[in-house]
């Protein structure tokens, strides 16, 4: 169920700043149907527990290298971990992508991240190519600086776990 709601945000939102991407209200993001990837995180887990899905937001700062200006550059990533079973599953709304395994162990296993999106199919769509949706899969896991994991609940944020890494 999580993947179908993940696709339904990401079919109905398109990427971009409206006037309530940074609001933190998932009902006026959805209803603008416009967000970078905090709105569409918010968006997918305001749906996840709508169907009693328990998530939680992470959030990453990574290091990044322009591709139009070829400059690094330090930026954020959010994405959400979903419970199944007795662990967490990594899946980000944003790109459309399940990783099928936790963040922890994506971050410890970085190659994988290649893997996931190349059978995904994504790589080809125009979508992936202008926004270069590589940055925030095949790169992200091995340029993370520090990452927070932390459940929300709409306009209400509850800090449960911290943990922080270096590159």
């Amino acid at each position: 169920m999580a993947k179908r709601i993940m696709q339904e945000v990401y079919d109905m939102i398109r990427p971009g700043y409206g006037k309530y991407s940074a609001s933190g209200n998932p009902e006026a993001i959805w209803n603008e149907k416009v967000a970078s990837c905090g709105g569409y995180s918010i968006v997918f887990k305001w749906k996840l527990e709508k169907e009693g899905i328990a998530s939680r937001m992470v959030s990453v700062d990574a290091k990044f290298v322009s591709p139009k200006t070829k400059k690094e550059y330090t930026g954020q990533h959010a994405l959400i971990e979903v419970k199944i079973g007795e662990g967490w599953i990594l899946f980000d709304p944003t790109c459309n992508i399940f990783y099928d395994k936790s963040f922890e162990y994506m971050l410890s296993h970085p190659e994988l991240a290649k893997e996931i999106v190349d059978k995904s199919g994504l790589l080809k769509s125009k979508r992936w190519k202008d926004r270069y949706y590589y940055l925030y899969t095949i790169d992200l896991f091995k340029n993370i600086i520090s990452y927070n994991l932390y459940y929300t609940r709409p306009l209400n944020g509850v800090m449960l776990n911290v943990r922080r890494t270096n590159s």
